[in-house]
């Protein structure tokens, strides 16, 4: 994240403090700019360029042999020696590292104890499960007091902590245990995420990938009666890890006295990634949570399906998970700019129940690939939904979008890193820190002109005003942003969020629609929520997320029920 005030490279936890906003003389100005810019380009540039330390000493004086068991899985038996060095390798040159081979002995031994009667029982030959090359640690015995892949009740988040696995020959899993005490370890596949509760205090908690030939340490505080869960990110592979490696993001959770839940956590259901929720009451006291479901990444142009949970005990537990909008044929055929469909931007809100036209309706508009205005109903509180339809005259878009336009657009040919485009990705980082009366504000509105290239409806609802009307907010944007390559700056992606907002209107229960007039930018339009105030105007209010303003939210207000609006 860069800011004209404070600049946090959060990956490598290297803090660079004190650029203040500048209003000094040029030369002054070039300095910072140049200060910005490298940082800038070195955020962009940052890739997975550590190196696995993965060199191993053969361990003198092991004894291996291998066979088999009977689920197939390759089996290491290891005479323990105390001569043997750090690691113990079996014939097929898989790597045990010494750790785990002491952990499986002690294991063992306490096994042999219980069986045998025996106080002090010592055990040195023991079998190491490994498959595929790699140490099965959920085979090594062990469990955790409370584990699941479900989130716990009446919980929530108190702190977040984040590390990587070291690259390895791939990523299959990931074991965690608390401290030193690897009879307590669980493990979690790769995008997947698991919750553990081990009923004491934790301040450090330990990890090894799958690939990885030593494990990795955290200082943390989990509680006594505290969670931890684990999401295990995968990483794209890169020139100096070919097979990829992973993120994980570890969420430390605390009792609370009230109904909390989680209906949907990323790395879960199938989804690499849930976000852009959005939640209704229903007049029957039933809650419905939707959400944006994406893969196999993040990315605003994966495939992404729109879903729904439904909780019928005031938000306590939630019904399995469903896909909202289900459509014929190959998604890969449906997507524009050669991405797969995208469905998302549900912005729901369902008819008064005294209302002339389709009282209880629950009207759910989203959009498709972020160009086209769609919507489904239902009549039975969410249980069931109507086929989809196009909103007719929702958008002023062409067929298609152009897919190629970028920062040239807005006078910035900073797309791409040459000796040409240095002398504007320098101006360019310097307007980032400009208020709103910078000379680039009026440059970039200029451009804010012609057909709609990105449309967005709320999220995450629309509203229904006294006199009956429906309003949904949207907004629109003149620029798509280019597809991520090696030789493209991810920039242009930015500034689809630098937007005008509009209203879709209906009067008779969303059978059909009009479009307001688009207000006035402010900072950057998008993501609107609107509230009928007690004076029956309406008031909107926005985020500002565009590269370079004010992050600051933006408000208008309509005195004719959305179809105009005043400044922002």
């Amino acid at each position: 994240a860069v800011q004209c005030s404070h600049i946090w490279f959060k990956r490598s936890e290297v803090s660079f403090q004190g650029v203040a906003p500048w209003r000094g003389a040029h030369k002054m100005d070039v300095i910072v700019s140049i200060r910005l810019l490298l940082v800038f380009v070195a955020l962009l540039a940052r890739g997975g360029d550590r190196d696995d330390a993965q060199g191993c000493a053969m361990c003198a004086g092991r004894d291996v042999d291998e066979g088999t068991d009977e689920s197939g899985l390759a089996l290491l038996q290891v005479k323990q020696d105390p001569s043997a060095g750090k690691y113990s390798t079996g014939s097929d040159g898989s790597e045990i590292p010494r750790e785990i081979r002491t952990q499986a002995l002690k294991l063992a031994a306490e096994e042999l104890a219980k069986a045998s009667n025996i106080a002090n029982a010592q055990v040195r030959n023991v079998e190491v499960p490994v498959q595929g090359g790699r140490v099965d640690m959920g085979r090594l015995g062990g469990s955790p007091a409370q584990s699941t892949s479900s989130p716990p009740p009446d919980a929530m988040r108190v702190s977040t902590h984040y590390a990587d696995c070291s690259c390895g020959d791939g990523l299959s899993n990931v074991t965690f245990w608390p401290g030193d005490d690897m009879e307590q370890h669980v493990s979690v596949s790769a995008q997947s995420v698991r919750w553990v509760g081990w009923g004491k205090v934790v301040r450090k908690v330990s990890w090894i990938c799958s690939g990885m030939s030593e494990h990795q340490s955290m200082y943390m505080h989990v509680g006594r009666s505290q969670w931890l869960s684990l999401q295990v990110i995968p990483m794209a592979a890169s020139e100096s890890c070919k097979d990829g490696s992973a993120q994980l993001k570890w969420n430390v959770w605390s009792k609370t006295d009230y109904v909390s839940s989680v209906p949907f956590t990323t790395n879960s259901e199938g989804y690499a990634c849930i976000k852009i929720p959005a939640l209704l009451r229903t007049s029957n006291g039933t809650f419905i949570a939707f959400a944006e479901a994406r893969t196999p990444d993040c990315d605003d142009f994966a495939r992404t399906d729109l879903v729904y949970k439904r909780s019928i005990d005031g938000g306590r537990t939630w019904s399995e998970l469903k896909v909202l909008v289900e459509v014929d044929g190959d998604p890969k055929k449906q997507g524009v700019c050669g991405h797969d469909l995208v469905i998302g931007n549900v912005a729901p809100v369902q008819i008064e129940g005294d209302a002339s036209h389709h009282p209880g309706r629950i009207l759910a508009p989203y959009t498709r690939n972020n160009f086209k205005t769609w919507i489904t109903y239902s009549d039975d509180d969410g249980e069931t939904w109507s086929a989809s339809s196009e909103i007719p005259h929702a958008q002023y878009t062409l067929d298609e979008p152009d897919c190629t336009r970028n920062m040239s657009h807005f006078g910035f040919p900073v797309d791409k890193l040459t000796i040409r485009s240095v002398p504007y990705l320098v101006e360019f980082v310097a307007q980032l820190c400009y208020r709103v009366d910078g000379p680039w504000y009026k440059a970039f509105q200029s451009t804010l002109s012609g057909p709609w290239q990105f449309v967005g409806t709320g999220p995450p609802g629309s509203l229904q005003l006294r006199s009956g009307r429906i309003v949904v907010p949207a907004y629109h944007s003149y620029i798509r942003g280019l597809d991520s390559a090696p030789d493209i700056l991810p920039i242009s992606q930015l500034f689809n969020n630098f937007a005008l907002g509009h209203v879709l209107i209906s009067d008779d229960g969303g059978d059909t629609w009009h479009m307001s007039d688009e207000w006035g930018i402010g900072q950057g339009t998008n993501e609107n929520q609107m509230v009928q105030l007690s004076d029956g105007s309406v008031l909107s209010n926005s985020r500002s997320l565009s590269t370079g303003s004010l992050q600051r939210r933006v408000q208008s207000i309509s005195q004719d029920e959305g179809e105009s609006f005043g400044a922002s």
